[in-house]
């Protein structure tokens, strides 16, 4: 019985030994694969970390190459050259009278930019003289000499001309209601009141627009005042016309007083048109002959000699009137035309 358990025993034992024997077999005699495949990727949690920050780079080794070379300047063309020397004597000359207005009325803030723009254009000067080159002009150019000027001198000048304009229109104003003007007519005097009504609003415009601080839109309101005529042109048609009117009283002959009335026509028409200008400078021309022609004309009477020769002085006198009224005409429509066009703007080298 003992001899047949030692038996079982030793089957057993074989037993349980023989699936690793097999297994050790199996993994001697299994061919060696080498594996060529990368690595499998990151998991999903490494994939979606943030990047770290990247290590600051090294700071850039200094150029040695050679710099750009700038482009040169060039010559300026002797005719710009000159004109624009001539406008930088204008303006140093400009600038100078004015500096002595703002040193009298004691402008303090418009006197240091005054002498600023002073020195600038001095400067300019004496560097085109050593160096006539583009460079230096566009410079000048840049500063646009004439725009920095023109304010300053509005403020300074501006006030003084409105408060004698304002003289001027409290005389005139008294006028209109003499009686001695009455021998213009209510359609007469109704025209040169409505300019004159019109001078005053202007001018009144112009000084809301200067305290303001609007220099230059002042000085554009008051130049309207000047453009037909201001109130001195008012004033004086009034008073020429009020005095020629009553010396053609002293005429008895009719026909003589209206041949004198006709004669006024012209000058009459041009205050109708808004023209007090023209109009006050025609009674200039004719005043003092007309005045000696209603002398003569008082004691014409009738027809005879002293009528032909009236009548022949009154003549030439009607055409001295129209030919000086015609010059002006001309010349007042010239200054009115359009410019002509002007040339192509030259490239920016040749300007």
């Amino acid at each position: 019985m003992t001899e047949q358990l030692k038996v079982l025993g030793a089957m057993r034992a074989v037993v349980l030994a023989a699936p690793a024997v097999v297994l050790t077999y199996a993994a001697a005699t299994e061919p060696v694969v080498t594996n060529t495949e990368p690595p499998p990727a990151a998991t999903a949690s490494i994939e979606t970390a943030p990047n770290p920050e990247p290590p600051p780079s090294p700071p850039a080794a200094p150029s040695y190459s050679e710099p750009e070379e700038q482009p040169e300047c060039q010559p300026v063309d002797s005719k710009e050259l000159k004109d624009r020397k001539r406008e930088m004597r204008d303006q140093l000359r400009e600038i100078t009278r004015t500096l002595k207005q703002a040193k009298k009325y004691k402008a303090t803030a418009a006197e240091a930019k005054l002498t600023e723009l002073k020195n600038f254009v001095a400067d300019i000067q004496q560097k085109l003289q050593q160096d006539p080159t583009r460079c230096v002009l566009d410079d000048y150019y840049d500063a646009r000499v004439w725009e920095e000027l023109n304010p300053l001198r509005a403020s300074i000048e501006l006030p003084r001309e409105l408060a004698d304009l304002n003289k001027q229109f409290k005389r005139v104003e008294k006028k209109f209601k003499k009686r001695k003007y009455k021998v213009l007519g209510d359609e007469l005097l109704g025209v040169l009141k409505g300019k004159f009504d019109e001078m005053v609003a202007a001018v009144a415009q112009a000084k809301q627009l200067f305290d303001q601080g609007e220099f230059e839109d002042a000085q554009e309101a008051k130049q309207t005042v000047h453009e037909d005529g201001g109130p001195w042109d008012v004033e004086s048609s009034m008073d020429r016309l009020a005095d020629l009117y009553g010396q053609m009283k002293r005429v008895r002959d009719p026909e003589i007083a209206a041949g004198l009335e006709e004669f006024l026509s012209p000058v009459k028409d041009s205050i109708k048109e808004g023209d007090l200008r023209g109009a006050r400078e025609s009674l200039d021309d004719v005043n003092n002959d007309l005045m000696r022609l209603i002398d003569q004309a008082v004691s014409v009477r009738g027809q005879g000699r002293q009528r032909d020769l009236f009548d022949q002085r009154l003549e030439k006198l009607e055409d001295l009137l129209e030919r000086k009224m015609g010059e002006r005409e001309a010349k007042s429509n010239s200054e009115k035309a359009p410019p002509p066009p002007s040339a192509p703007t030259p490239p920016a080298e040749f300007k």
